[in-house]
Formats: structure tokens, C-alpha cells, sequence
């Protein structure tokens, strides 16, 4: 289930995390179960754990349109990793969210394989 973190200082740091003042939505595979909890424990930070109403695993068809256009982007910019496939902070960047998963950057850049060998 994804996690809501709101910190009470602004760039107050936990888990490697400079977390904000405004709500931010993270993946549920973002953080193991340890530092869940220490988030929980943190009383500098509001730390909710949302319902998600998509099914696990799967993104709905405007979740995975924006992921190819980040992909696109990242790949035209040069920011790449050995493989050619784009690098999960630049399409973080691009999307304006604090975290793009590698199975999420691997999804999109099968897909524009796939275009690209049609």
C-alpha cells in the first residue's frame, strides 16, 4: 500500500530522505517494513499507509502512458543506464514524483522495444 509522509521540518531527513513539508505519495516498495517503522516512530514526521485501489502490481492506462513518455524523454536526453534503458531518477525527474521503480522503468522500455521492432 502506498505511503504518505508529510514532515513537520521542512528537509528533515529520515531514510536517506529529505522529506517535505507537503504530502508526498510513495510506492509501497519504496521502503522495507524496518524503515516503515521507523518513519512511524519518527515524530517529526506524519506517516500514513493509504489504501490502493488499483489492483498490486498493475497501473492504470494513465500511469503507464506517462511512465512511455518519461521513458521517451529520458532516453532522448542521454540519461541512460548501460543498457540503453532510461535511468529511474530522470524519469522520476521528468514525472515530478520522488520515485520511479526499476520494474516500473522495465515495463516502459520493454514496451518501447516492442514499438520499436514494429
Amino acid at each position: 500500500m502506498p505511503i504518505v509522509i508529510r514532515s513537520t521540518h521542512e528537509g528533515f531527513r529520515r531514510c536517506g530522505i529529505a522529506h517535505a513539508k507537503a504530502a508526498v505519495t510513495y510506492p509501497d516498495e519504496r521502503f522495507t517494513d524496518e524503515e516503515v517503522a521507523q518513519l512511524k516512530a519518527e515524530p517529526r514526521l506524519l506517516v500514513e499507509v493509504t489504501e490502493d485501489k488499483k489492483e498490486p502490481g498493475k497501473m492504470n492506462e494513465a500511469d503507464a502512458l506517462s511512465l512511455l513518455e518519461a521513458a521517451r524523454k529520458a532516453i532522448a536526453d542521454g540519461d541512460v543506464i548501460g543498457s540503453g534503458a532510461p535511468k529511474t531518477e530522470a524519469m522520476a525527474k521528468i514525472l515530478g514524483v520522488p520515485f520511479v521503480s526499476a520494474a516500473q522503468r522495465d515495463d516502459a522500455w520493454a514496451t518501447l522495444q516492442k514499438e520499436n521492432q514494429e
